[in-house]
């Protein structure tokens, strides 16, 4: 019955959506058909309410359905969106969604919007839209399947549910750099510039430590399967492939900006564009989040 329950509510907000309404007004809609009694378990408690603010409770159904939570190559989602379902600002800490998530955001966006100073290629600037939305799917994951609505809240302290997304957030951030194509940017330099992007003293914490480690290593499997001629790897398979693909697709477009005989590269860049639509246009499973898999698995929108 809360399965049910839940779908029927994930299918409330896309359907405020898709139709252009109020989406405050509609999912709060939702929310009273499904907190009325006998629809979900009596010890989830709900709040409908949609507004904010001193002498009101805040849920986050409005909120979910706005477009600060949707998937886009923006940095409002750390702030406007998961800092606000998830409150970890002081005294409540680790803040990762302002101190590292949001903070690294715009750093990276800045690279990608100014490569004449950040020296990144395309393929780099494909890797930064494609990684940042990425890791929002994560976070968005660890919500839906841990603190959204409907879900047994955990018995933990407001400290301790910060520190689990940090915790987690770091976890994942290795898949999602190399899933995007980390290691095969090419010329190698490009990986040094993404590495000059992040503030040295943050290199050397312990989960920067850990989650290159990781990187390194899931590089090492990458190249193993893609180079190996031994024939004592298998193929590689179809979410391996992609990424080989928007990488070569990027590298192509960079050959060809720096090619004085060609007029322009609309051709490679529009085989790059189609690429992108992976990225721009990653949503939430229309299923809902396979919770039952590892936090990070399937929350790239390559993955199979």
């Amino acid at each position: 019955m809360k399965l049910m329950a839940l779908l029927i509510l994930i299918l409330g907000l896309f359907w405020a959506n898709a139709h252009g309404q109020n989406s405050a007004t509609g999912i709060e809609d939702v929310c009273k058909q499904l907190s009325t009694a006998g629809r979900l378990t009596p010890d989830i408690k709900v709040t409908c309410s949609t507004e904010s603010g001193a002498n009101s409770s805040f849920s986050p159904n409005g909120l979910l359905a706005s477009s600060y939570c949707n998937f886009i190559f923006s940095c409002d989602y750390y702030e406007q969106c998961i800092g606000k379902l998830v409150d970890c600002s002081p005294p409540r800490k680790p803040n990762y969604f302002k101190n590292y998530g949001g903070k690294y955001c715009a750093k990276f966006k800045d690279s990608h919007d100014h490569p004449e100073i950040s020296g990144y290629g395309e393929g780099t600037k494909l890797w930064t839209r494609c990684t940042m939305i990425c890791l929002q799917r994560s976070l968005d994951k660890e919500y839906q399947c841990t603190d959204f609505i409907g879900n047994i809240p955990l018995k933990e302290s407001p400290n301790d549910k910060c520190l689990r997304y940090y915790n987690k957030a770091f976890d994942g951030h290795p898949s999602c750099y190399t899933d995007s194509g980390l290691c095969l940017l090419l010329p190698p330099s490009q990986q040094v510039y993404i590495g000059m992007t992040v503030d040295p003293s943050d290199l050397i914490t312990p989960e920067s430590r850990r989650q290159i480690a990781q990187a390194t290593q899931n590089c090492a499997f990458n190249y193993l399967d893609l180079y190996n001629s031994s024939g004592s790897h298998t193929a590689l398979n179809s979410f391996q492939q992609k990424v080989y693909d928007v990488e070569t697709a990027a590298l192509n477009l960079e050959i060809c900006t720096y090619t004085p005989s060609r007029p322009n590269c609309l051709v490679e860049e529009a085989i790059v564009r189609s690429f992108d639509k992976y990225c721009q246009s990653a949503s939430r499973p229309t299923a809902g989040w396979d919770c039952s898999k590892d936090w990070n698995q399937g929350s790239n929108q390559f993955s199979p």
